[in-house]
């Protein structure tokens, strides 16, 4: 009786400890997911600057490009000048918009990270519960086989009999038992 006592409190203990462990996991995991989010948001704010600056400084190097044409003396309406300063243009946007392009991938990839810790985390919790019930049910099983419970019993269950175990065989007085 006292061992399935504590049979009943150890599988107590294991079932509490699966499913404070599930639950531990899981608000680990939930706090990941936040930290990603917050690093999402920190490279989008990040991405906006670097536009802004990138822009600015497009914008310097067109009017120095245009001030060193306009004081050769070049025509900045047609020609050779129009068309290097349409092209520069052109690469510098392209650069700003390569560079918006690979934050917002990362930001994306941060999100997609923070989802999966997410899931993670509700994983480890269903698995904490589903070890606390599979640990409370092999406790109740073992301590109801102790006690003579669910289908008669196990050995040391303390039946006794009261014939000797060879009651009822024939007796061959000169070999023993026939």
């Amino acid at each position: 009786m006292f061992g399935a006592i504590l049979g009943l409190a150890g599988g107590g203990m294991s079932a509490f400890g699966s499913y404070a462990g599930g639950m531990a996991q899981r608000k680990t995991a939930e706090y990941n997911a936040r930290v990603m989010r917050q690093r999402a948001q920190m490279v989008e704010q990040a991405s906006r600057s670097e536009t802004t600056r990138a822009h600015k400084e497009a914008r310097k190097l067109k009017a120095t490009q245009q001030a060193g044409f306009a004081k050769s003396g070049a025509m900045l309406t047609s020609g050779t000048p129009l068309m290097v300063l349409a092209e520069q243009a052109g690469e510098m946007e392209r650069d700003i918009l390569e560079q918006r392009r690979n934050r917002m991938i990362e930001a994306q990839g941060l999100r997609s990270q923070a989802e999966m810790l997410k899931i993670q985390g509700k994983q480890a919790s269903t698995a904490g519960k589903l070890g606390a019930v599979t640990a409370l049910l092999g406790a109740g099983a073992g301590a109801a086989g102790s006690f003579g419970g669910f289908g008669g019993g196990s050995v040391g269950s303390g039946s006794v009999s009261a014939a000797p175990p060879m009651a009822g065989m024939p007796i061959n007085r000169s070999y023993g038992v026939a």
